[in-house]
């Protein structure tokens, strides 16, 4: 019988399968590996961009509270700065009073100096009249005319108003102000008004409505020396009502007389 010989081909071992499996091993590795890290790199960045958004959110909350403040402020600041100009108006207008009282105060010293003098003169005539006879007469007469000043004097002389170029140019109606209240010089009458009234008077609101309709009607307020409450008052009515007005001192304490003037109102 022939002996078969086999060929080293044959007697050869195949690693093809081993290998195979090897590379397909290593290639499922891979892609966990791979799926592994890109989801942990996902989920770090979905952190830092939702910590982002959180800062976001608190910062725009932290900008609308800051433009709340901001417009308080600015609300503040306009009203502190309305105050500021009501305080440089109410500055300047004291120091215009403040001026025209110390005009007052002279011409007070003045009137208190003359009557000095009035005593003084007196007693000089009472010793003329104690030194020498032939001059009674003439000291009788003197005491005369002394107690005649005196009494008047001590009696409330009437503050007559003259037409001046001022009043010439408008038509005035006039009001006196004083420590009280108002004194609406009329056509008719005297017309008082309470301090607290001036704005709801129904004779004040008539006398102001007609000096309106007049071409150049202003009120004209006669100040007493101690009418500054009422003035302001009716200043503040006057400015907010739109009221024409013009200002003249009076340096006296009697009666006003307006006889030089054709009140018809």
């Amino acid at each position: 019988m022939a002996r078969i010989e086999k060929s080293p081909a044959a007697n050869a071992v195949s690693l093809f399968p081993f290998l195979s499996i090897l590379a397909c091993v290593i290639g499922a590795l891979t892609l966990i590996i791979s799926s592994l890290s890109l989801s942990q790199i996902n989920e770090g960045r979905q952190d830092k961009d939702i910590a982002r958004a959180e800062d976001y959110v608190v910062l725009q909350k932290s900008l609308l509270a800051k433009k709340e403040t901001l417009k308080d402020k600015q609300a503040q600041s306009k009203a502190d700065n309305n105050k500021f100009q009501q305080l440089r108006e109410l500055e300047a207008e004291r120091k215009k009073l403040t001026a025209e009282l110390e005009v007052l105060e002279q011409s007070r010293d003045q009137r208190l100096e003359l009557a000095s003098l009035s005593v003084s003169l007196q007693l000089d005539l009472d010793n003329t009249v104690a030194s020498r006879q032939d001059v009674e007469k003439k000291v009788a007469q003197s005491m005369k005319q002394v107690s005649a000043m005196k009494e008047k004097a001590g009696s409330e002389a009437r503050v007559q108003i003259l037409p001046s170029r001022g009043t010439s140019r408008i038509a005035p109606a006039f009001v006196e102000i004083a420590k009280d209240g108002l004194l609406l010089h009329t056509s008719s009458r005297s017309v008082e008004v309470e301090r607290g009234k001036i704005a709801t008077d129904v004779n004040l609101g008539k006398l102001v409505n007609a000096t309106k309709r007049v071409d150049r009607g202003t009120i004209v307020l006669l100040l007493r020396p101690d009418s500054y409450p009422t003035y302001a008052a009716f200043r503040s009515v006057a400015r907010r009502e739109g009221w024409p007005y013009a200002k003249l001192p009076l340096l006296t304490k009697g009666p006003v007389d307006l006889k030089l003037f054709n009140i018809q109102r």
